[in-house]
């Protein structure tokens, strides 16, 4: 196990549970919070729960708890997860200011956020790597006396993925509850991720059901347009998107413009998707590939219009 310092950052529930397990296998870990969730873990610590009968207590015994600033100084490794855009720039303002030059930075994205967040710029004398983490997880407040803060896994989903560029960090931090793989071409991989939410996304901005609209040909040919139009993007960036499950997104697109039974193989999501009003990920999805397009200095006025039509409230 490597003797290096691992400072965690990022969407307080995930990086709540990360911290906790890394801490409990005997890594030196540090959460980077604010003060209302030190106080709060310093009164209670953690609780960590998922379907596999996982059931751990983490305590300040286990597991150090500053705020960010102070958690930097000292990182071998900062494990970034779900950094949204807001945070992002704050966040890269402080490893650039707090922490020693030679630290590896893991950004790692959930595959239920849009977030990913990446630096304006290249973080000087620091390797940022990214990852994927293909579950959800969520905070509650737990009915007992002990102020625990109670963090839940959902469902298996698979190891988190890193990229083959961290190096004995991939191995180190594969711990019992949390398996962590190398990834030869990790941002295919978490565009795969990302872009398995069209036709959700394609639904909620259409308030139907995702099987309703495979059914429905007009939005069923828009979310057509939005995936080739991200595909040409993709691939003017260097991206090949490999979703996790279902079948390669070149054919997606082509049961989505001959319609029928095939787009159920195609895009096996849908069974997991309810019908609703857009989230906030999915909006935020839009804007990264709006941003990828500005990047890469190709327009995208399908995910432009969809932007423009969801401020307008539809």
């Amino acid at each position: 196990m490597s003797e290096g310092h691992i400072v965690v950052l990022g969407a307080p529930a995930l990086a709540g549970f990360c911290a906790g397990l890394w801490a409990a296998a005997g890594h030196r870990v540090t959460w980077g919070v604010a003060p209302q969730t030190q106080a709060q873990f310093e009164r209670g610590g953690l609780r960590l729960t998922d379907p596999s009968g996982l059931d751990a207590r983490i305590g300040p015994d286990v597991l150090d708890c500053l705020p960010v600033r102070d958690a930097l100084r000292c990182a071998d490794l900062v494990v970034l997860l779900d950094l949204d855009e807001l945070g992002a720039a704050t966040v890269w303002s402080e490893i650039t200011s707090s922490a020693p030059v030679g630290t590896m930075v893991l950004n790692v994205t959930s595959a239920t956020s849009a977030n990913c967040a990446l630096p304006p710029d290249p973080t000087t004398g620091r390797q940022m790597v990214l990852g994927l983490a293909p579950w959800r997880v969520d905070q509650h407040v737990e009915d007992s006396q002990d102020e625990a803060l109670w963090i839940h896994r959902y469902g298996a989903g698979g190891p988190m993925r890193v990229a083959e560029e961290a190096g004995i960090w991939a191995r180190d931090l594969s711990v019992p509850c949390l398996d962590v793989k190398a990834q030869s071409d990790i941002s295919g991989v978490i565009w795969g991720s990302k872009l398995a939410r069209l036709l959700p996304l394609c639904a909620s901005l259409a308030g139907i059901a995702p099987r309703a609209l495979l059914r429905d040909r007009m939005w069923r040919n828009l979310c057509a347009d939005l995936l080739e139009e991200v595909l040409v993007v993709l691939r003017k960036a260097g991206i090949r998107p490999k979703p996790a499950r279902g079948l390669p997104l070149s054919l997606r697109l082509r049961a989505l413009r001959v319609g029928g039974l095939l787009n159920t193989l195609a895009w096996p999501e849908v069974s997991m998707v309810q019908g609703g009003p857009a989230k906030e990920a999915d909006l935020s999805l839009l804007q990264d590939l709006s941003n990828l397009g500005a990047r890469v200095g190709m327009a995208m006025p399908v995910s432009a219009s969809l932007l423009q039509a969801d401020v307008r409230g539809g």
